[in-house]
């Protein structure tokens, strides 16, 4: 596995945050394991910036542009995210309590 180097500060402040992370998680957690996910949270706290001001429009076209460079990876991805949600729809509607008159 890559290494990277990291400050004693850093550190120090990565072992102190473990417990909290510990306890998010729900589980014992090492210290790289703690960072991996402290990594994981920032990048898609960045994604979340970079994309919730902006108008369905744009995101739509954005979409339709990474579709166009990277289709092998973008429309499996799309077509596995709407499988997902109609299984849920599904189950949804299964465990739905049923009002009104049946025949």
């Amino acid at each position: 596995m890559p290494r990277i180097n990291i400050s004693r500060d850093t550190l120090k402040r990565l072992r102190a945050f473990q417990d909290l992370g510990e306890q998010l998680a729900g589980e014992p957690m090492t210290l790289e394991l703690c960072a991996e996910s402290l990594m994981a949270l920032g990048m898609r706290a960045i994604l979340d910036g970079l994309w919730k001001p902006h108008e369905p429009d744009t995101l739509i076209e954005t979409l339709q542009k990474l579709a166009a460079r990277c289709p092998e990876q973008v429309y499996p991805f799309l077509a596995e995210v709407l499988k997902t949600g109609e299984q849920i729809r599904q189950e949804s509607e299964k465990e739905a309590p049923v009002f009104g008159f049946r025949q």
